[in-house]
């Protein structure tokens, strides 16, 4: 990795972290690291073509985050990435927010060749599940580009390919959600 931009709204959220944190905010003081204080929506708009991954950890979608969830930052998106880049946006719980899920997952199809909601276990937020949107136009982005070699498996917590791989594995009725099939039916 040559570059990793980092754009945070609120800078008191980089500083106490630095502070309470340290062994998670530690990658601030890697020389690869740029930290822009200010509205993502704003930043991804300045920058054509520039990345081959784009990470959306937002606040859910009231108040300032609410622009996140839009198709306007969806297209943003699509025209930051280079060829063969990807998006992993934070896109709600199926269980709590369905509607979200739905909507945002609607535009990712409508932006993007290729799309998919992963579903991801996070203990500390309410189901232990939040939802992400992948999307590409290059490729599927529900298979890995290649298996971490050994020294990076080591240590990796979380990740592994066959986890990559069962996150886009949803309930039925997600999978009736997000692939358009008709409500209430049974298997």
């Amino acid at each position: 990795m040559k570059r990793i931009d980092q754009c945070e709204i609120d800078a008191e959220v980089i500083a106490c972290s630095k502070e309470f944190l340290p062994s998670m905010a530690c990658g601030y003081n890697d020389r690869r690291v740029r930290t822009t204080v200010g509205d993502g929506a704003e930043f991804i708009r300045n920058h054509e073509a520039e990345y081959d991954v784009i990470i959306v950890d937002s606040t859910d979608p009231a108040g300032p985050g609410e622009p996140l969830f839009g198709e306007a930052f969806y297209r943003a998106m699509q025209r930051a990435l280079r060829p063969g880049g990807v998006i992993a946006s934070q896109s709600e719980s199926i269980f709590l927010l369905s509607g979200i899920v739905r909507r945002l997952l609607k535009i990712a199809g409508s932006v993007f060749r290729y799309y998919g909601y992963g579903a991801i276990m996070v203990p500390t937020y309410p189901t232990g599940m939040i939802g992400v949107c992948c999307a590409s136009d290059a490729r599927d982005i529900r298979e890995p580009v290649r298996e971490p070699d050994g020294k990076l498996e080591k240590q990796l917590r979380y990740y592994t390919p066959a986890m990559h791989r069962a996150c886009f594995t949803v309930p039925r009725f997600a999978l009736q959600m997000t692939k358009g099939l008709p409500d209430g039916g049974n298997d």
